[in-house]
């Protein structure tokens, strides 16, 4: 896949809520994967600093380890990455345009959401996994950040080339750490994002 290749139909609109409506509205996901993404489960110990298998974790003093730390999985869909970063304690936040996507989440996955109308939040019982549904761009990232890591399955190149210098900037503000940097990974690349630095 090229940089300049994206999934998106309107330049004037970088995330394109109505377009992912449609796709799964249609059931046109081929994009979605029935298995947690390898490439995740070969760099979540370089991330993490963790020796982390597919298996949910057993020691429950690293998983209250872990429950302190965030995840950040923009246009997440339903994707089996987010059980499976539940199953190893860690926070989730997750970003997605459509709700039909996050029901089918919750319904494959038995994950008691409820939805708050005003924040639009899908909430999980035990308050580990938050998933916002919206815009990528208008969400008020600040409020619900800073995060630890970001799990980018494919957002990046989704939205417009013009916009993803914009995507960055909305990074570096929700991912922050006092040092200025963050732990950035994605299916193209690896990388800590600092201020002024590029994907």
């Amino acid at each position: 896949m090229t940089e300049s290749k994206t999934v998106t139909e309107s330049p004037s609109d970088p995330f394109n809520v109505d377009f992912w409506h449609k796709r799964w509205e249609e059931n046109r996901i081929g994009f979605h994967k029935s298995e947690i993404n390898p490439h995740l489960l070969r760099q979540i110990e370089k991330m993490t600093g963790q020796s982390l298998t597919a298996e949910p974790i057993r020691d429950s003093a690293q998983f209250l380890e872990n429950s302190k730390k965030t995840w950040f999985v923009p246009l997440c869909g339903k994707t089996m990455d987010i059980p499976y970063l539940l199953s190893q304690g860690f926070r989730v936040f997750g970003l997605e345009a459509s709700t039909l996507a996050i029901e089918a989440l919750d319904e494959e996955h038995s994950l008691s959401l409820i939805y708050n109308d005003e924040t639009k939040l899908f909430t999980g019982a035990d308050g580990r996994l938050q998933i916002y549904t919206g815009d990528f761009f208008t969400c008020p990232i600040e409020k619900f950040g800073p995060f630890d890591y970001v799990w980018d399955r494919g957002s990046f190149i989704a939205v417009e080339y013009s916009f993803r210098k914009n995507y960055i900037e909305v990074m570096q503000r929700a991912l922050r750490n006092p040092d200025g940097s963050c732990k950035f990974l994605n299916n193209l690349v690896k990388k800590s994002i600092r201020s002024g630095s590029r994907i």
